[in-house]
């Protein structure tokens, strides 16, 4: 072979091994975003289509709260099937029972796995016909006002009217008119409650049912599940407890809750009932003796103190609901003996607080500088200085329903609010 021929034959180009790895590296890497892309498309679809189902079964659990909204009947019901459609595929499930002086609705829906759950704490509406800032009943005597006592609202007063009064050597010092509202007549009795409700609640402080008070500290009940109740047979205190939920609380004789407990939406039944100063919450309080709630407490909106005492003789002496001073209270005040008595139930409040809600009772205290947001109904006002007791006097006091919230909803115990559809107080969960 010459030179020549050896210098034309074509040289053999040879990869280097690397070069393999690289190619093994690049479609390793498109293999795996290939993978995550289509993990992602499926993963997308998986929560697209929870997603639908979710909102599917929250759609179908809002229209059981509709349906126990707008059921009339006072009958309570637990784990209730409701079909939303004539086949019976869409079934949920509807709670509605007493709480206090108010009702829970709760709504479940479920498919597969997948559950929905909503419970909510209705009430009634203010009936406008039937409200105002006061109702004294008609005992041929007149509301006495000095001082720069304000009353905005409608009033329901005895036909003998309302008049100015000096007290402390101090006269009238308010409106020209009295009152900004409207003046009713009122009747010689109080509108009744509803009896049927006091009747429940009759039945559930006397159950027996419930075990002894939990040393935890801290204790949260759904209220879509079974109640927790406790019951103490002596004298007990709630102290350094944070308890929330669907629970009841009961004590034959008096209970105690210091300022170091926090109840949230917490029923509590007792002989006599003692809220030490400086306590916040949110709780429904039912007493048969008495309900004593110390300084600058504060129970937030809708609470309850309610004294519902037993029949008694007709020169026993009343039971009372007295709240300290600097007090903020907002929710139902109430007094109800079963009958007539000469000395009657009363509610004192305290000096200096604000007081919002409806308040309502044979005997209502009011001292000076006291503010009222909302209505008071009773037979007598009570006013005491130094070593007096005035009857029907308002001093530096101020009644006001046009600042009660407009969205403010009640419970059918007092007789002002309208019957049908209930509203949402507030949800639970």
């Amino acid at each position: 072979m010459t030179a020549q021929s050896k210098q034309k034959s074509p040289k053999i180009k040879r990869l280097r091994s690397a070069s393999l790895y690289v190619v093994i590296i690049i479609a390793l890497i498109v293999a795996l975003l290939c993978e995550a892309m289509i993990a992602t498309a499926y993963y997308y679809r998986t929560f697209h289509q929870y997603r639908e189902r979710k909102s599917r079964l929250d759609n179908h659990t809002f229209s059981g709260l509709q349906l126990i909204r707008s059921d009339p009947s006072k009958v309570d019901y637990e784990d209730k099937a409701a079909a939303l459609t004539s086949d019976d595929r869409d079934t949920i499930r509807i709670s509605k029972y007493l709480w206090g002086a108010f009702d829970v609705g709760v709504s479940k829906a479920s498919s597969g796995k997948d559950s929905s759950v909503m419970s909510i704490l209705m009430g009634l509406p203010i009936d406008s016909a039937k409200a105002g800032a006061l109702y004294l009943v008609d005992e041929d005597r007149p509301l006495s006002v000095s001082g720069n006592t304000r009353i905005n609202g409608n009033v329901f007063l005895p036909k003998s009217g309302i008049r100015t009064a000096y007290f402390n050597n101090a006269g009238y010092e308010g409106s020209p008119g009295l009152f900004k509202g409207t003046r009713k007549d009122s009747q010689r009795e109080l509108p009744g409650p509803d009896l049927s409700r006091i009747t429940a609640l009759d039945h559930l402080a006397d159950e027996e049912r419930g075990g002894r008070l939990p040393e935890t500290d801290t204790l949260l009940v759904s209220f879509s599940g079974k109640a927790a109740e406790f019951r103490a047979k002596e004298r007990s205190t709630l102290m350094h407890k944070y308890f929330k939920g669907r629970i009841i609380v009961r004590c034959d004789s008096v209970l105690t809750v210091d300022s170091t407990t926090t109840l949230e939406d917490v029923t509590v039944f007792a002989r006599a009932i003692v809220i030490r100063p400086g306590f916040k919450g949110r709780c429904q309080l039912f007493a048969r003796d008495s309900i004593v709630i110390g300084d600058r407490c504060e129970l937030r909106y809708p609470s309850v103190a309610l004294l519902n005492g037993k029949a008694r003789a007709m020169q026993g002496p009343g039971g009372f609901i007295r709240f300290g001073s600097k007090c903020h209270f907002t929710g139902l005040a109430m007094v109800w003996d079963k009958e007539r008595v000469q000395s009657p139930s009363a509610i004192y409040l305290g000096a200096a607080g604000i007081y919002s809600g409806q308040y309502y009772g044979a005997l209502i205290g009011i001292p000076e500088n006291t503010t009222v947001i909302g209505q008071v109904m009773c037979r007598r006002f009570y006013l005491r200085s130094g070593f007096g007791l005035y009857e029907n006097y308002l001093v530096n006091a101020r009644l006001d329903a046009d600042a009660l919230s407009p969205f403010y909803l009640g419970s059918s115990l007092v007789p002002v609010v309208r019957s049908g559809t209930q509203n949402i107080i507030r949800w639970l969960e």
